[in-house]
């Protein structure tokens, strides 16, 4: 194999057509020339090449299977161990937090552990969510992560469309002052 590691006589191999590596059987679609890897990356070159042309197969695919999916996924669901659950909720968490924050679970964790556990803002210990975590707050101009907050304060910071202005003549409003207008 490319890496350097050698497979046992018994174990079937093929070479892929397209990255030459020579690999078990395994790692390859039946009757397919190219590993899993390689077929999965010519994929998304098509996809992105192709897009009108995607979204209409995907169309395609939704409207003839709208019964079978959801009785698929919950299925496969059922038929999953506990820990196989655990382990998909954590990757499909890990992914979402790398995806729309850009931040891994540890920072997450760190952000947490600075907070003490609780809201940035209201710190209140028992608004901590509806599953019982904080959600990130990021920045919608620059993407980045500001720290972890309840829903509640969350929605309020949305709502405030994240402007200091905003906050500046809620705190004035609050203070019994004049808002400037």
């Amino acid at each position: 194999m490319a890496d350097g590691t050698l497979l046992p006589e018994s174990v079937p191999v093929k070479r892929c057509k397209r990255c030459g590596e020579t690999k078990p059987k395994g790692q390859f679609h039946p009757k397919s020339a190219r590993c899993k890897p390689c077929h999965g990356r010519e994929v998304v070159e098509w996809q992105r090449a192709n897009p009108d042309k995607y979204k209409a197969k995907q169309a395609r695919w939704h409207e003839k299977n709208k019964g079978k999916r959801k009785q698929y996924a919950q299925g496969a669901w059922d038929r999953m161990s506990p820990l196989a659950r655990l382990n998909r909720s954590r990757r499909s968490r890990d992914r979402n937090l790398a995806v729309k924050y850009g931040i891994t679970a540890a920072d997450w964790d760190r952000m947490y552990s600075a907070q003490g556990g609780v809201c940035a803002l209201c710190r209140d210990p028992k608004r901590t969510g509806r599953f019982n975590t904080l959600v990130v707050d990021h920045c919608h101009a620059t993407g980045r992560a500001r720290g972890l907050l309840c829903a509640g304060c969350n929605v309020a910071l949305g709502r405030l469309g994240d402007s200091a202005e905003s906050i500046e003549r809620v705190l004035a409003y609050l203070r019994g002052g004049q808002v400037k207008v």
